[in-house]
């Protein structure tokens, strides 16, 4: 397991890597971990084993908690490594409190791909439940093993059945906006389709949830209304995401870049570092080699932690962080966000025959689409809203960008 380091978007811990894709875990993990630990110690497993002392339970209920959680990176595995044979990149899972997230660095480009990549989790959750099922009931197990088994396959039924809902963002939500988009040759059609049906489960479930509330006075009834929320909010993120693409259709990264950055050669020290930030005030700054080839990203923050006397011999190099991304020029514009997504700093090199030549940020390419739905508004009279830049950076948000705003020069 490698060295945990702090995540700096999303306030989680990294805990390593599989088959090259980093493990992350949100802050909101604790919770629902703590939850699920309390509730099988408390109450679930003193009624399935008896005769146990209270410290036996509890921590039959952290050892499950910890397993569950490491099915949910299998499933969210299952997903990453189909994406890898759709000739997509996906960087990063992160566990959270509603689950997992693996976070592609490209978009869909078939409606094929995506539902084949869709269904790779549930795959993955019915293979792992199915299994644990069977495990648990056979003989010769001691019950609390045999009980943690079972809750752990019933469990990973219960998440298949609850992912192939057809609610964007969910696994089911996307097998339908891929049925919808092969039907229709239009990924936005499709999308705001999909999300007509998401819309109306989703308000289904809030309203579930508060009479579950009223007759019971249950938890319940509370998270069914929280998930209900979740994917109300959700899709609004999607819609706009996908709006966002069909604005900048056409469009390059070159197009939507901020050209000539100021770059730093690696052997710069944080002295010169510091000198320079007093007059750019940039949030970072490429580090590059011979020929402008991209090293990483630098902030001046990371020099102000250093002491006085260190900061003449350290330089950016050694400092620079390579959680980087570079974009060519040449590339689709739309193509940019998602693979902004996956980047820690929200800020990608562009280059052109392997040397730098600009920087993008979210907010560059939002603003882009921005002004193409205001200038297809006036021409057609409708469109997308004006508001485009701001909703589609609460849908970049929702899709892996948590708890910062993206970045800018």
């Amino acid at each position: 397991m490698s060295k945990r380091r702090d995540h700096p978007s999303t306030g989680g811990l990294r805990l390593g890597s599989v088959a090259g894709i980093e493990v992350w875990l949100h802050w909101t993990w604790a919770i629902a971990a703590s939850y699920i630990a309390l509730v099988l110690a408390a109450s679930v497993f003193p009624d399935e084993v008896f005769g146990l002392s209270t410290s036996a339970y509890y921590a039959m209920g952290v050892v499950t908690a910890l397993l569950f959680f490491a099915s949910l990176s299998l499933h969210e595995l299952g997903h990453a490594l189909q994406a890898r044979r759709e000739g997509m990149v996906t960087r990063r899972i992160t566990l959270w409190m509603l689950g997992g997230l693996a976070e592609s660095a490209s978009p869909f480009e078939r409606p094929g791909a995506e539902a084949r990549v869709a269904l790779a989790g549930p795959a993955v959750s019915a293979v792992l439940g199915v299994a644990l099922v069977v495990a648990g009931r056979a003989s010769g197990l001691p019950d609390s093993v045999a009980t943690v088994l079972q809750w752990l396959g019933w469990a990973n039924l219960l998440l298949l059945g609850f992912n192939l809902i057809p609610a964007l963002p969910l696994d089911g939500g996307r097998v339908l906006r891929a049925a919808l988009w092969r039907a229709c040759h239009s990924h936005a059609r499709a999308t705001r389709d999909a999300l007509r049906v998401a819309r109306l489960l989703a308000i289904g479930m809030i309203a579930a949830g508060v009479v579950l509330v009223f007759a019971d006075g249950g938890f319940s009834g509370v998270w069914v209304a929280f998930i209900g929320a979740f994917l109300l909010s959700s899709g609004a993120g999607e819609r706009a995401l996908a709006e966002t693409r069909v604005a900048l259709s056409g469009l390059r990264v070159a197009e939507v870049m901020t050209p000539d950055p100021i770059a730093l050669g690696a052997g710069v020290s944080a002295t010169e570092l510091l000198t320079l930030d007093r007059y750019a005030n940039h949030p970072a700054y490429p580090v590059v080699a011979e020929r402008d080839r991209v090293l990483g990203f630098v902030s001046a923050t990371s020099a102000h932690y250093l002491p006085a006397r260190s900061r003449d011999r350290v330089t950016v190099a050694e400092l620079m962080s390579r959680d980087d991304t570079v974009l060519d020029a040449g590339m689709p514009a739309g193509a940019a966000l998602p693979a902004l997504a996956a980047n820690s700093m929200h800020r990608a090199a562009v280059v052109r025959g392997g040397a730098l030549v600009g920087i993008v940020t979210p907010g560059d390419v939002l603003r882009a689409a921005a002004r193409r739905s205001v200038r297809a508004q006036k021409a057609e009279g409708e469109g997308f809203e004006p508001s485009v830049d701001q909703t589609a950076h609460n849908g970049f948000r929702d899709a892996g960008v948590q708890g910062q705003k993206p970045l800018e020069h």
